[in-house]
């Protein structure tokens, strides 16, 4: 008797610079002083900036891809920033920021910041 051997086929329609899955360091995940819509927000960021550690979403964008409000993706912006997680540098009126992610959970600096702008 032969053998069955099944394959599992993915789709190539996804855009090449987004990953398959939005992925969460063991670190962030287990954060105790994060909430759990910060962690949702480190997941969006995480899939912007795959496979860098930095990204320029506009808060708009994050809004949409966490489904809240601009003001909500501040709030828990300031959570994944005091945890050390995320830092950014603005970059003018009507530019988004740039973050730059802690991709593997340990604390950024905030003067560490040396992504050359996009």
């Amino acid at each position: 008797m032969g053998e069955t051997r099944r394959a599992i086929m993915f789709s190539e329609e996804r855009p090449a610079h987004r990953p398959a899955l939005a992925q969460l360091p063991p670190a962030v995940l287990s954060h105790p002083e994060l909430s759990f819509g910060a962690k949702v927000l480190f997941a969006a960021l995480y899939a912007h900036a795959w496979p860098e550690d930095h990204c320029w979403p506009s808060q708009d964008e994050l809004a949409r891809d966490v489904s809240c409000t601009v003001r909500q993706v501040q709030r828990l912006l300031l959570q994944l920033r005091q945890a050390g997680l995320v830092t950014w540098k603005r970059r003018g009126l009507n530019r988004p920021n740039v973050y730059r992610l802690a991709t593997d959970g340990c604390a950024l600096e905030p003067s560490d910041f040396t992504t050359k702008e996009p």
